[in-house]
């Protein structure tokens, strides 16, 4: 019988196997493609060219970061006249503008906003956790036939000298389950079995406030989680410092904190209460005030002299409001860039001084919420990828205030 289960079981997973793989080969006919909506508006002819045919979006990290090489590549090949790059995506011109203020293309951009191309090139798949888009490089022949299909960042001379000259391409292309697999942001089994302990524990509790050391098999978990509408309010390994910059949004920098208090904590607390009143800001509020007081700890502000960045407004009119890209408000990062999407400036502050070590202040008096993509290599490129959105971040020495705890 167990036989018979296991039998059923390798089907099901061989046939659904077969219905998430591309209809699209190497050795395919390939479907049209519409280059009536080019970014520059200028005529792209297809006809008797060699494609090198790359599908990306904005919300793909990995496709932004892979940019430059194909960049190197499109300048090499730019003066083969049989040879054409194109970029293709469906998002609106809006969010392309945005993106190419800090990330140079060389290749053409074609906006394809009814999806058609990466429907008809069967870039849009289905898993067992919904419908996901295949971002990949297809390179097409002058007689319109598939002859490689992977990531972009596998495509190199070699490649593209034995695709023009019709010798045969190898590929080093790795399952592309495999690679979605990779990229799904998943908590760790040692996370999970905390939350659910926390959960468990004071499931019927009205109100309380841990802070507990961290035992060994939380040593590798960093995690908040901030439920506002149930009051909920944990977080899980951290220091002093750290665990004051989360409830108060103040940078590590600014804040001083005992020698003798270096040590990480957990933090959870509860607050049902009062729901109805319960706000980001409230809960935040007496959860420091209840970490403050167990750690028999006050507050106080002192004006220190120090060098800061300090971020102004120049040009309103570079400053575009925030784009509905789909995605909440955000910080996402690759290798080269960071991506916040529908940020304000205060936030975008607290996570440049953390990435580089400086104090960075808001002077900008902005309220609304933006989009910014930022090169994440040294602060030089952050001041030059700001001037784009017509902010300017420059060097001061100035007297600012530090939270001192003791």
């Amino acid at each position: 019988m167990k036989s018979k289960i296991n039998i059923i079981l390798i089907t099901l997973f061989y046939i659904n196997n077969i219905y998430s793989q591309s209809t699209l080969t190497v050795g395919s006919k390939t479907p049209t493609i519409d280059v009536t909506n080019s970014f520059l508006k200028k005529n792209i002819n297809l006809e008797d060219k060699f494609i090198v045919l790359d599908f990306w979006n904005p919300e793909c990290s990995s496709c932004l970061d892979e940019i430059s090489h194909l960049n190197k590549l499109a300048i090499k090949y730019k003066s083969n006249k049989n040879l054409i790059f194109l970029s293709i995506t469906y998002r609106n011109i809006d969010e392309i503008k945005s993106i190419i203020k800090i990330i140079p293309f060389e290749t053409n951009i074609i906006i394809d906003e009814t999806a058609k191309s990466f429907k008809d090139f069967d870039r849009v798949r289905k898993g067992d956790y919904g419908a996901w888009i295949d971002y990949e490089t297809i390179l097409i022949d002058n007689k319109g036939i598939i002859k490689w299909i992977d990531s972009s960042k596998n495509l190199n001379e070699e490649i593209i000298e034995n695709f023009l000259n019709n010798k045969t391409i190898f590929s080093v292309k790795d399952n592309y389950e495999n690679n979605y697999a990779t990229n799904i942001d998943t908590d760790t089994p040692a996370t999970d079995e905390f939350l659910l302990n926390i959960n468990s524990k004071y499931e019927k509790v009205k109100y309380s406030f841990t802070l507990s050391s961290v035992q060994r098999k939380e040593q590798s978990v960093k995690k908040v989680v901030n439920k506002i509408d149930d009051g909920i309010y944990v977080c899980i390994n951290e220091n002093l410092k750290r665990h004051i910059s989360n409830l108060t949004s103040i940078s590590e920098l600014k804040i001083i904190t005992p020698q003798n208090r270096l040590e990480n904590f957990n933090i959870i607390y509860k607050n049902r209460l009062d729901k109805l009143n319960n706000t980001e800001e409230l809960i935040k509020s007496d959860v420091k005030f209840n970490l403050l007081r167990t750690l028999n700890l006050k507050e106080y502000l002192e004006n220190k002299t120090t060098e800061v960045y300090v971020l102004s407004l120049v040009d309103k009119n570079k400053l575009e409001n925030s784009i509905d890209n789909g995605l909440p408000n955000q910080l996402r990062e690759n290798k080269s860039y960071f991506f916040f999407n529908n940020t304000n400036t205060k936030y975008l502050c607290n996570k440049i001084s953390e990435k580089f070590n400086y104090i960075v202040e808001d002077e900008s008096n902005l309220t609304t919420n933006f989009n910014f993509i930022l090169n994440k290599n040294n602060i030089e490129e952050i001041i030059k990828n700001l001037s784009a959105y017509g902010l300017q971040l420059k060097k001061q020495t100035r007297e600012i205030q530090f939270n001192v705890y003791k």
